[in-house]
Formats: C-alpha cells, sequence, structure tokens
C-alpha cells in the first residue's frame, strides 16, 4: 500500500510546474491561433485553450473536498466573467462600423480567452463535505459555454454537434477507465437517476436536431467522407447513452447545468425550424414556391465582376457538385468586400461583367440553378472578385441586415422586403 501511495506521489506534477507548462502552452495557443496563420472553428480553439488553462489546475479527484467558495475575490470574479461573455455573445454587432473586420476576430478571440481564463483565479479551499463545484470542473464549465456561443456566432453549430457527438463518448469511456464507474443499479439512487435523465435528454435532443437535413451540408465540407462522419456521429450517440448508465461517483452539479442547457437551446432551434411551408400546391413545380421568380435588386453601388447565365434550373430536390452556384452574379461593393447572389433563375440576369450597378437596381430572379434542393437565394459577402468552390482562398465576411428586426437571423425568421 505504502509503494503504491509512493508512486501515486510521484507521479504528481507539482502545483506550480503544472501551472507554468500548462499555463505557458495555452498562452502560446492563444497567440498562434488568434493572430496566426492558423484556420480553426471558433468554438475549436476555445475548446484547446479551455483544456489547457484546466491541465493547469491539480485534478479534482486528488482534493474532493476542495472547492470554489462564495468569496468576495470569487463574486467579483463571477461579474467580470459575466460581462465578458455578455461581450462575446453580441460578437460582431458591437464590433462592426467600429473597427476593421479583421481587428474584430481578434476582440472577439481575446474576449472568449478572457472568459476561460478568469475561472483560473477563482479561490479554493477545503470543505467539511465533498465539494459540488470543483475548480477544475468550473474551467471546463465556463469553456463549454463560451464554446457553444462561439459555434453559434460563426454558423458553426452543426460541425460541433459532430465534434460532440464523436469526442463526448471517448471523454466519457477514458474518465470511467481513470476513476472508475458505478453499477447501473446506483441509478436507483435520486441524484444519480436525475443526472442520468438529464443526460439522456440531451443527447435525446442533439439526434432529434440531426435528424431534419442538418447533415447534408457535410456535402460541401467533406463530400467523400459524409456517410463516414454522419455514421460516426450516430454511433458515439448510442455509445454515449450506453456509458450514462455507468455515471462516475461524483455527481458533477456542472455537467449537469451545461447538458440542461444545450438541451433547452437545441429545443429552442428545433422550434424554430418548424415554420410554414415555402410553397404552395404541388412541392415539384418550381414555380409553386414563392421565391421562384422573385426580384434580386444589388445591395449597394458598385461593379459586376462576374455574371454566368447558363445553367438551368433543375427540379426539385436536384443538385450537383459541378457549378454549385449556378447562374450568379459577384458585384465589387469596394475595399476588396464582393457580393456573390447565387442559384439564379436561368434568363433573368439583368448585368454583364464590367456593368456599373445602382443599390436598389434589379439584377435578375432568383432560381433553382447550381446545387439547389429547393429554390432560393445564396448571398455572401466574399474577398474574391469571382467564385471557384475548389478555391480555398475565399473567405466570407458577415453580413449586417440594415433595419432587420433580428440581429441575427435565423431559418423561421420573417422579414419585409425594402420599398
Amino acid at each position: 500500500m505504502s509503494s503504491t501511495s509512493t508512486v501515486r506521489r510521484r507521479a504528481n506534477i507539482p502545483p506550480a510546474v503544472r501551472n507554468w507548462i500548462f499555463g505557458g502552452v495555452a498562452l502560446a495557443w492563444y497567440a498562434v491561433s488568434t493572430f496566426g496563420p492558423l484556420d480553426l472553428p471558433a468554438f475549436a480553439v476555445v475548446i484547446v485553450l479551455g483544456v489547457l488553462v484546466m491541465l493547469s489546475v491539480e485534478p479534482d479527484v486528488c482534493a474532493p473536498t476542495r472547492g470554489v467558495t462564495p468569496t468576495r475575490r470569487n463574486v467579483l470574479l463571477a461579474l467580470s466573467a459575466v460581462v465578458a461573455i455578455g461581450a462575446v455573445a453580441s460578437g460582431m454587432n458591437l464590433l462592426l462600423g467600429r473597427i476593421p473586420i479583421e481587428a474584430g476576430h481578434a476582440v472577439l478571440a481575446t474576449l472568449a480567452a478572457i472568459c476561460v481564463a478568469l475561472p483560473r483565479l477563482a479561490e479554493t479551499r477545503e470543505l467539511p463535505r465533498p465539494a459540488v463545484l470543483g475548480h477544475r470542473e468550473l474551467v471546463i464549465g465556463v469553456t463549454a459555454l463560451v464554446a457553444g456561443i462561439r459555434a453559434y456566432q460563426a454558423g458553426e453549430t452543426v460541425v460541433a454537434m459532430v465534434v460532440v457527438g464523436l469526442l463526448m463518448p471517448l471523454v466519457m469511456a477514458m474518465r470511467r477507465i481513470r476513476f472508475g464507474a458505478c453499477s447501473p443499479r446506483v441509478l436507483g439512487r435520486r441524484a444519480w437517476a436525475l443526472q442520468s435523465a438529464i443526460f439522456w435528454l440531451f443527447l435525446a435532443v442533439l439526434a432529434a436536431a440531426g435528424l431534419p437535413g442538418t447533415f447534408d451540408v457535410w456535402r460541401i465540407y467533406a463530400p467523400d467522407a459524409q456517410a463516414f462522419v454522419v455514421g460516426a456521429f450516430w454511433v458515439g450517440l448510442a455509445a454515449a447513452a450506453l456509458l450514462v448508465a455507468f455515471p462516475l461517483r461524483r455527481i458533477s452539479a456542472t455537467a449537469n447545468g451545461l447538458a440542461l442547457l444545450a438541451s433547452v437551446v437545441l429545443a429552442a432551434s428545433l422550434v424554430g425550424t418548424v415554420d410554414g411551408k415555402s410553397y404552395r400546391g404541388d412541392r415539384s413545380r418550381l414555380e409553386n414556391f414563392f421565391i421562384f421568380g422573385q426580384p434580386l435588386v444589388a445591395v449597394d453601388d458598385g461593379r459586376v465582376t462576374e455574371a454566368v447565365d447558363a445553367h438551368a434550373d433543375l427540379p426539385v430536390g436536384g443538385n450537383t457538385w459541378h457549378d454549385m452556384a449556378g447562374n450568379h452574379v459577384i458585384i465589387d461593393i469596394g475595399d476588396g468586400h464582393y457580393v456573390l447572389y447565387g442559384h439564379m433563375k436561368l434568363g433573368s440576369l439583368r448585368v454583364r461583367v464590367g456593368d456599373r450597378v445602382r443599390r436598389g437596381q434589379l439584377i435578375g430572379q432568383v432560381g433553382d440553378s447550381g446545387n439547389s434542393d429547393e429554390p432560393h437565394l445564396h448571398i455572401q459577402v466574399q474577398n474574391k472578385p469571382t467564385f471557384d468552390v475548389e478555391d480555398r482562398a475565399i473567405r466570407t465576411y458577415p453580413i449586417l441586415f440594415d433595419g432587420a428586426t433580428a440581429s441575427d437571423l435565423r431559418r423561421g425568421d420573417s422579414v419585409q422586403p425594402l420599398a
């Protein structure tokens, strides 16, 4: 027994060494991912940073009675974190028009890093009974919250869902192997039964969110690996559901809260997708879609840099991997920004390359050409005067809808055309 304890004691990293090693790596990761050449999803950057910050703290299981306490310093840290998270949640809306877009990304990344780093400064102390909130648990809880916000802002929710589906069972399995797991018989106790119910609810809502064509986007991200990615997601959810039946000995208040919050957010998003039909009558007829043939106007003064009007409108549900934008127009609106209108109706274009256009000028009509499941408009602001789906140098910018009733438009929102 004594030799085993000695081995374990030697294997532990001294707190000061742990702090310097992982703290230094976390700082380096922040600098490289924020100001360096890396082009990673925003939520992934936050998660890696949070894991490094978490590793700079002694594991909660090594001191089960040491927990975060309601001291004055912790209250001030909590208030500061709320302010920082609020700024992150507001996103570019606070920054656009005030600073360049590139600087805005750096500001948001820095605010996200501050949110993750603040829990590292929280005070802890020994308690007379097992702690409800450990130091590491607090760091990873805030990390998950900020990563979720960043994923939603950047439109990376679908990618984040797959990452959760793949990593959640792996993390759960590793923790159960390392710290030991209880028998399913423990679910007869109220606390463990409630925790398992919360996690099963989250997995059920996550599965429901993956059903209504959500993962069709992987045909663009990874067309050759779409089946594998989607299949791995469902296998991961099944494995996680099974592992929930073998809970850890320690109840995690933070994990329960995050799972419940994520369930509410996903459920609200699902409700938002249950909107009215986009067509009347027979869905197989293009002209029955309300948007088909609707006029498109220039969003700003500019010059046409690309105009393609050579592709037939596909039948409803049809798609193609060639000429994905279909008939489209690109307008140079200045300062290195180009507006692309995609999937336009064949024969509807009213402009040609080199034409000068004015804001509000008719340029064509909505169609169903290119990679389009049904008639719709794809519009994006990009850094190139032409479009090629294989051009990895193309970057897009956020769009601020002037006068819109919603600051972040989502499926199901109603908008009115400009007069």
